[in-house]
């Protein structure tokens, strides 16, 4: 499992780094994050329209691109007033990379592969890092990890439940978006309220958390909310753009209806006592 998301992690980040250093060559300046996201949205709208669908591949990007903005949030959260002695914009959160998980990430740092700064460095033998001052893509597999799969999985939930949270009836808005986060949140469960603490050295389980949203503190129904609220700004244009599409093909490409005079004389290919065999939409 884990091998199976560091591969994901390390293909998308280098996909991401690749396509801002192209757009960069082409405008003649750099860019920042949020301008290559809206570049490179536009582009997965583009190709979604066309194939109708949303490939696994830009699925994997968008998570990327969400989880870059969801430790953007957490960066900016510990904004310092001022830079400190070590010009670190942020008050910094140091992280030992002792997980199997980063083990690769480690032993390129140890051999000078992947230099070290004021945020990575080697602290009694350890690799740390301080993930308040580092982007995204520059976090090691096991702290990009849970952005990144956090971010997939509000934007699947917004992506497959689209047609509920936008719909025209609030009632059922409030319980498709009740539902949406309740998933946001049992998913987060699932990767990270069973953690090892480095610095005791013993597993740690949030029982308070461990149930269903609608049981929550508000303070931690919002942080779901949240997710939510990010995922539907990100990608409500993709969605709305998919949804069209799809529209679109069904009014180029319905069944052909029978004329009038031709309708009494139509008789129907399957017999009424013996069941088509086709399977629905074929």
């Amino acid at each position: 499992m884990a091998s199976y998301i560091v591969r994901d992690i390390n293909a998308v980040t280098k996909r991401m780094e690749a396509e801002m250093k192209v757009i960069e060559t082409k405008l003649g300046r750099k860019v920042e994050f949020s301008e290559y996201a809206a570049i490179s949205m536009n582009a997965i709208i583009e190709r979604a329209k066309k194939e109708k669908t949303i490939s696994l591949e830009d699925q994997h990007l968008i998570g990327a691109m969400m989880g870059y903005m969801l430790h953007d949030a957490y960066c900016q959260s510990r904004k310092l007033d001022k830079p400190n002695e070590q010009g670190l914009a942020n008050n910094p959160r140091e992280k030992k990379l002792t997980d199997p998980m980063d083990a690769e990430f480690v032993q390129e740092v140890l051999d000078g592969k992947i230099p070290q700064s004021a945020t990575l460095y080697v602290k009694d033998g350890v690799v740390c890092m301080d993930i308040a001052n580092t982007d995204f893509v520059h976090l090691s597999p096991y702290w990009k990890k849970d952005n990144y799969m956090a971010g997939k999985t509000a934007a699947r939930s917004v992506i497959t439940c689209w047609d509920g949270l936008t719909h025209e009836n609030p009632e059922v808005q409030k319980f498709v978006t009740i539902a949406v986060a309740n998933g946001i949140h049992e998913a987060w469960i699932s990767r990270d309220n069973v953690y090892y603490d480095e610095y005791q050295g013993q597993i740690f389980t949030n029982q308070e958390l461990d149930t269903a949203y609608i049981y929550l503190p508000d303070d931690e129904k919002d942080k779901d909310l949240e997710h939510l609220v990010m995922a539907k700004s990100v990608i409500g244009k993709l969605c709305k753009s998919l949804t069209q599409a799809k529209e679109d093909e069904k009014k180029t490409d319905g069944p052909a209806t029978a004329a009038p005079e031709d309708a009494a004389e139509a008789k129907p290919e399957t017999p009424a006592d013996e069941p088509d065999e086709t399977e629905p939409g074929e």
